[in-house]
Order: C-alpha cells, then structure tokens, then sequence
C-alpha cells in the first residue's frame, strides 16, 4: 500500500543522509589536528578514502556535525 511505497521511498535518503553524516564526521575529526601545518595528513586522507569506498563510493556532501 501507500505507505509501503513511502518507506521504500525514504530509505534512500536516510541511507545518503546517514553516508553523509558518517563521512562529515570522519572529515572532521582527520582536519580536528594539523600534522606539519598539513589539514590532513596521507594516513588520515588515506583512512578517509577508505571510508569513502566502504560508504559506496564518491565522497558525499558532509552534513554539519
């Protein structure tokens, strides 16, 4: 029914906003300390483009956290 039809909907979206949050934080806490005036240093870039491939892929849109 109808609201079958709006949970299959909304799931997608709370999936993207969930990806989204998790990489935010992830960004977050990798730019949290500089390492040799560097925002993020490789092991950190390195263990975000890990995330990013374990999120799915391309690197969302972080949400604020």
């Amino acid at each position: 029914g109808a609201s079958g039809t709006a949970q299959k909907k909304s799931v997608p979206a709370e999936v993207e906003e969930y990806r989204r949050f998790v990489w935010g934080v992830a960004q977050k806490v990798a730019e949290a300390h500089r390492e040799n005036g560097v925002a993020v240093s490789p092991a950190e870039q390195s263990a975000l483009d890990e995330i990013t491939a374990a999120l799915g892929g391309l690197a969302p849109t972080p949400v604020s956290v």
